[in-house]
C-alpha cells in the first residue's frame, strides 16, 4: 500500500466534491458496458479507452478513506484491462461482472459506511474468476518481460533531486536496467525512443514538479506515446508518481490522470517494494 497523505473524513467536503465526480464517472462505466452488451463483432477501441481510464480514476478513492471502493475499482481495473489486452470482444460473464461491480460502486458511493462487506467479498471473487479466462490471445507483451516471459525489470526514474535519483537507481537496479532523466522533457524522450526501439519501460518513477516539464504533463505525454505506438489499454508502463507535496488532491488528480501509483518522498524503499510485487514487476 502506498504511503499516502492523512485520508479526509467522510463526510468533508472534498470527499463530497470527488464523490460526485466518481458517480459521473460511474454513470459513464455503465452506459459503455451496456452499450458493448448489445453486441458487435468488433471492440470500439475508443469506448475500451473510456473505460479504462474512468475505472482508473474511480481507484483514487482509496486515498480518502473509502478502502471498499479502491478495492473493487482495483479488481475492475485488473479485468478490464486483460480483457482490453486481449482485443477481442468480452465475454457475457465478464460484462456482467463489471456491471454488478459497477453497480456496487455507486452503491458504495452513496452509503460509503452501510455496505455489506460479504457482498463485497462476493463481488471481487467474480471478478477474480473473470482473470482466469485464457489468456493466449493477448495481444501486447507485458512490458518487462522477455519472450519466454522471464522477468527483467526496465525502469526510468525521471528526478532533479540528486540523492533521490542514487536511492532509486540504486534499489531498482537490483532488478534490471535503470535509466535516469533529471526533468519532464527527457524523461518523455527516454520513453519516446524506448518505445521507437520496442522496448519499452515496465516501470516509471515520476517526480511531480521539475523544471521545464512537470510530472503530470510528462504522463500525460508518455500515455499518448503509448497509445499512438498501439499499446493496448493497460499495457504501458506502470508509473509512480513520487513526491514531497503532501496534498491530497494531488493524490486524486495523479490518478485521474492515469498514473498508477503515489508515494510521498522520501520513498519508503519497503513499501515500494510491496507495490512492485503487487504488480508482478519483480518476484
Amino acid at each position: 500500500m502506498a504511503v499516502t497523505p492523512v485520508a479526509p473524513a467522510i463526510e468533508s467536503e472534498l470527499t463530497r466534491e470527488f464523490l460526485a465526480e466518481y458517480v459521473e464517472h460511474l454513470n459513464g462505466i455503465r452506459a459503455d458496458l451496456l452499450a458493448m452488451t448489445k453486441g458487435g463483432t468488433e471492440v470500439d477501441g475508443e469506448r475500451v479507452k473510456r473505460v479504462l481510464r474512468a475505472i482508473h480514476a474511480v481507484r483514487g478513492a482509496a486515498f480518502l478513506g473509502l478502502a471498499k471502493i479502491g478495492e473493487v475499482a482495483h479488481e475492475m481495473e485488473k479485468t478490464w484491462r486483460r480483457m482490453a489486452a486481449r482485443k477481442t470482444v468480452p465475454k457475457p460473464f465478464e460484462l456482467r461482472g463489471l456491471l454488478l461491480a459497477a453497480e456496487k460502486l455507486q452503491e458504495l458511493i452513496k452509503n460509503p459506511d452501510g455496505s455489506n462487506q460479504a457482498d463485497v467479498g462476493a463481488l471481487l471473487a467474480t471478478l477474480a474468476a473473470s482473470l482466469r479466462t485464457d489468456d493466449s490471445a493477448l495481444a501486447n507483451r507485458e512490458p518487462g518481460t522477455t519472450e519466454s516471459g522471464e522477468k527483467t525489470l526496465r525502469s526510468l526514474v525521471v528526478e532533479d533531486d540528486l540523492p533521490s535519483v542514487l536511492l532509486l537507481k540504486t534499489f531498482l537496479g537490483r532488478y534490471g536496467q535503470c535509466d535516469t532523466a533529471s526533468n519532464g522533457r527527457e524523461g518523455v524522450e527516454a520513453c519516446r525512443a524506448a518505445i521507437s526501439e520496442e522496448r519499452g519501460y515496465g516501470l516509471i518513477c515520476m517526480d511531480l514538479i521539475m523544471p521545464e516539464t512537470g510530472g503530470r504533463d510528462a504522463v500525460q505525454q508518455v500515455r499518448m506515446l503509448e497509445e499512438s505506438a498501439g499499446y493496448a489499454p493497460g499495457a504501458g508502463a506502470k508509473i509512480v508518481m513520487m513526491t514531497a507535496v503532501d496534498d491530497i488532491r494531488e493524490v486524486i488528480r495523479c490518478f485521474q490522470e492515469f498514473s498508477d501509483a503515489y508515494l510521498n518522498k522520501p520513498v519508503n524503499l519497503a513499501v515500494f517494494l510491496r507495490q512492485l510485487r503487487s504488480w508482478e514487476l519483480i518476484a
